[in-house]
């Protein structure tokens, strides 16, 4: 929390025993202040933990190029493991790429989006900033996944 700012953090700052890390984004044009559920990378952090006791991600299948999802069982796991969407509130995946770095599966919330408002979009074209343009929730959770 920058001091300058605001005198002290919000009661739901992470903080103060909260589950949200409040971030700037664009600090150099635009200043914005945006916030991050930390349970999102919490999960994240316990799937990365649960692959290295393992000693490897156990792939399931392909999704496309570098981009696969896992075989949760493998990893102890009844359910598979989800997050839920900050900007739809829809249970969201977990994939993983080939250097095994773990992502949320953003790619059915960007749908919605694009069923909600005609946008003019062109094909491989980057459209993450469509789901936090007008949301309170930072974008950094948003990989760059699919562009590799």
């Amino acid at each position: 929390m920058v001091p300058r700012f605001l005198s002290a953090a919000p009661g739901n700052a992470f903080e103060q025993g909260g589950v949200f890390q409040y971030v700037l984004i664009h600090v150099e044009e635009d200043p914005t202040v945006k916030i991050l559920d930390v349970r999102i990378a919490e999960k994240i952090r316990e799937i990365k933990i649960r692959i290295q006791t393992t000693g490897y991600p156990p792939f399931k299948k392909i999704i496309s190029g570098n981009v696969y999802t896992l075989d949760f069982k493998e990893l102890g796991y009844e359910e598979d493991p989800f997050v839920v969407s900050p900007y739809t509130q829809n249970n969201l995946p977990f994939v993983i790429d080939g250097t095994g770095e773990i992502y949320v599966d953003y790619s059915s919330d960007l749908y919605l989006k694009l069923q909600e408002e005609v946008k003019d979009v062109r094909q491989g074209e980057d459209i993450r900033s469509i789901l936090y343009e007008d949301s309170y929730f930072c974008p950094s959770l948003l990989s760059s996944l699919y562009d590799k």
